[in-house]
């Protein structure tokens, strides 16, 4: 920050990277970031640009969307809030609460303006001294939507959210009255972040397509245009010309608002436009912690293309659900709230039907819980677990403890590996000599009133071209006999990462798992980039749905993938 202009500091300079200025010049109806890491999007464009929304079309209902309405509450209204809280040189926040706005109140302080529409969920809205509404709406909860005229629509986390769902669900919201705000450049437009969206994992790059909207001759012209009334009023901030410059800014703010009504701009940046403020150590720090993939793409913002040969190869978003939870009991909190959601929440778990453990146990451990659904014939999973080395068994069942505590059938049929039947403690030093990873996993699940039932006592060497097989016949759904599988989006997004991180390859024509990123990346980057939850997965399945192989005769039986 730069010494205030005013000894009173009634202004101040406020720096923005290259990025954000630009941003903040151009400003047209339909704004797009997709910035990389730390790039400043909070702080540089989402929070300048929502106050601007808010102050420019007063009493109107601006929607803030988000992946899920949890996603909303728990982190997209915060971080946006303590923008506003955030202490500016002058020693004031950039907005006082109870002046300027507030959260989750019915009875709004006198001196703020109505909104023209009824704010349905009070709770759940940020209100402006305006009149402008905040309303949260979710792609995963359609009803928050219904009903509604926004002028404008501002989206985080665009990665995470369904593009589908956006596009029927919320965009069709902005139908405000033209003849109350068409003077405003927002009205009807869109303002949303998002880092790149990795599609070789699984996320939704809906939004690259508003790219080819951008025409970047008007771009410059606006930028033009913008940087004659910035230096307008600068020269009036100094006290010079002041005739002059009031009719600079008058005659331009006129031809700037046809200029911006209606075009899109779309930025494309990486972490490092916002490098003199994190700084060199931030990069060398993530650099040595992430892995090269996630750095070219979270920092870099380089577009990753997905992988072309699946060892889960019918699977697709059809096997992907989004409306995870149960909103009657997340609607009773406001957004002043803290809560954390646990199997209770969830709209497919019944707390009366059993749980289906995957397990694979190693330095590495991961676990996916799921449930069958018979008169449906749906198998849905709701719920990953994942641990690393010095933590293990203990933690593990501590932390699916913790999530299901509600649960009242308190059973488990847990699928594990073969190798899970090994003695690991083969001269009893640091443990029971016959202790294997499923007893000592079992024995921490029993801690918590846990009924373990062991399914994979005694159980033959599964072959990957067996695995192969039936994943390929399950998650093809030819036959709708079959279960059909559906995994939480949600709750399970570092397990659908995993899927797509789960290669196929042929050694001499057998069909194998490449489980290479499972010796090469840290602990910390195999949940999402390594087959370690879909191994897990794997075995669960074949646990429960090996009969429908048409034939239980390995292909290559000379192949063991528990020693590859």
């Amino acid at each position: 920050m730069k010494k205030s202009i005013e000894k009173d500091k009634k202004y101040f300079d406020y720096y923005l990277n290259t990025l954000q200025l630009i941003v903040n010049l151009v400003d047209t109806t339909f704004v797009f970031g997709e910035i990389g890491r730390g790039g400043g999007k909070t702080e540089g464009i989402l929070g300048p640009r929502s106050i601007r929304v808010a102050h420019d079309m007063p009493r109107s209902t601006v929607v803030l969307a988000g992946p899920t309405y949890v996603s909303l509450m728990q982190n997209i209204v915060p971080n946006m809030l303590g923008y506003y809280r955030s202490l500016q040189p002058n020693g004031r926040p950039m907005l006082t609460e109870g002046i300027h706005y507030v959260v989750g109140q019915k009875d709004l302080p006198k001196h703020f303006i109505e909104p023209i529409a009824p704010v349905v969920y009070p709770k759940h809205t940020i209100s402006f001294c305006w009149g402008t509404a905040f309303q949260l709406v979710s792609a995963d909860r359609p009803e928050s939507a219904a009903g509604t005229n926004a002028a404008h629509v501002i989206a985080e986390e665009m990665k995470h959210i369904d593009g589908r769902k956006l596009r029927s669900r919320v965009f069709p919201t902005l139908r405000g009255k033209d003849n109350l705000f068409d003077h405003s450049q927002y009205f009807k437009g869109i303002t949303g972040i998002s880092d790149t969206a990795r599609v070789d994992l699984g996320e939704d790059d809906w939004f690259f397509e508003y790219e080819k909207n951008m025409n970047k001759e008007r771009i410059a012209e606006i930028v033009n245009a913008a940087l004659h009334i910035n230096n307008a009023r600068l020269e009036i901030l100094k006290g010079k010309d002041l005739s002059k410059n009031h009719k600079i800014i008058t005659r331009w703010t006129k031809i700037i608002y046809s200029m911006r009504k209606g075009q899109t701009y779309y930025a494309r940046a990486s972490s490092f436009v916002n490098k003199d403020i994190l700084g060199f150590d931030f990069f060398t720090n993530l650099f040595a912690t992430l892995d090269l993939d996630e750095f070219l793409t979270s920092i870099a913002t380089i577009r990753q293309k997905k992988v072309p040969n699946m060892f889960f190869g019918n699977f697709t978003d059809k096997n992907v659900f989004r409306d995870s939870y149960k909103y009657d009991f997340i609607q009773k909190y406001d957004l002043t709230d803290t809560f954390q959601i646990t199997s209770k929440d969830l709209k497919y778990c019944n707390s009366k039907k059993p749980l289906y453990w995957g397990f694979d146990p190693g330095d590495f451990m991961s676990a996916v819980v799921g449930q069958k659904k018979t008169d449906k014939r749906e198998f849905r999973l709701l719920k990953n677990f994942y641990v690393w080395s010095p933590k293990q068994h203990a933690e593990l069942a501590k932390e699916f403890a913790d999530f299901f505590k509600d649960h009242k059938e308190k059973v488990i049929y847990l699928h594990y590996d073969r190798a899970g039947n090994k003695k690991i403690y083969k001269d009893g030093r640091y443990g029971d000599a016959n202790d294997t990873d499923a007893k000592i996993l079992k024995r921490e699940l029993e801690r918590y009133g846990w009924k373990v039932i062991l399914k994979s006592l005694g159980k033959r060497t599964i072959y990957f071209s067996e695995h192969f097989r039936l994943l390929n016949i399950l998650f093809g759904e030819r036959d709708k006999e079959l279960y059909k599988f559906l995994i939480d989006d949600n709750q399970c997004e570092e397990l659908i990462s995993s899927i797509y991180s789960s290669p196929v390859k042929r050694t001499g024509g057998a069909i194998e798992l490449d489980k290479t990123t499972e010796k090469t990346l840290k602990h910390e980057h195999q949940a999402r980039r390594s087959p370690q939850l879909a191994t897990a997965l794997m075995y669960l399945i074949f646990g429960e749905f090996e009969n429908v192989l048409p034939s239980s005769k390995p292909e290559y039986p000379d192949y063991d993938p528990q020693t590859a």
